[in-house]
């Protein structure tokens, strides 16, 4: 799997990044911080860390029981602090029981300072289980091109 600047565009990780995985289980109506880990040391990343980005390339979503009916409805980014939940970029999900949702998301990169969480709305049927990977690292491999963040959305409509 490759980390996309754009379509076209592909960016290797730095040689010093650090492989992590995350973790939440998020009940309807509530909103979570994913417990993040180096998978080096395991060490616990309640935040990122000085210096440093959380590049997100993966994010798998199930639910978090043997739900057989209903769908839930969650958002999934940048914990804004006492802001309102979430920040930009995020991913807003919809899904039902018998489908497991994998997205390859490298646009959420998160800076120094910030955590990431998951929100299941409180129309949502069941609880979820939220998973995210990708890597921790002091750079880009290249300065990111202005257009890293936009989705070209504005350029289609007519």
């Amino acid at each position: 799997m490759a980390l996309l600047i754009s379509p076209s565009t592909p960016a290797t990780p730095p040689v010093d990044a650090v492989p992590f995985y995350c973790a939440a289980t998020v009940e309807p109506g509530s909103e979570a911080l994913l417990e993040c880990r180096r998978s080096d040391t395991r060490e616990l990343i309640p935040v990122v860390p000085p210096g440093l980005f959380l590049f997100i390339t993966d994010v798998m979503t199930q639910p978090a029981s043997e739900a057989v009916e209903g769908v839930f409805t969650a958002s999934f980014g940048r914990d804004q602090q006492g802001s309102d939940f979430p920040g930009t970029p995020s991913l807003d999900l919809i899904g039902h029981p018998f489908q497991m949702l994998n997205f390859t998301t490298p646009y959420v990169i998160l800076a120094e300072g910030e955590a990431l969480a998951v929100a299941n709305s409180a129309q949502s049927d069941f609880a979820i289980e939220v998973r995210a990977s990708g890597y921790l690292s002091g750079t880009f491999v290249e300065p990111p091109p202005a257009v890293i963040f936009l989705d070209r959305f504005e350029e289609t409509q007519d």
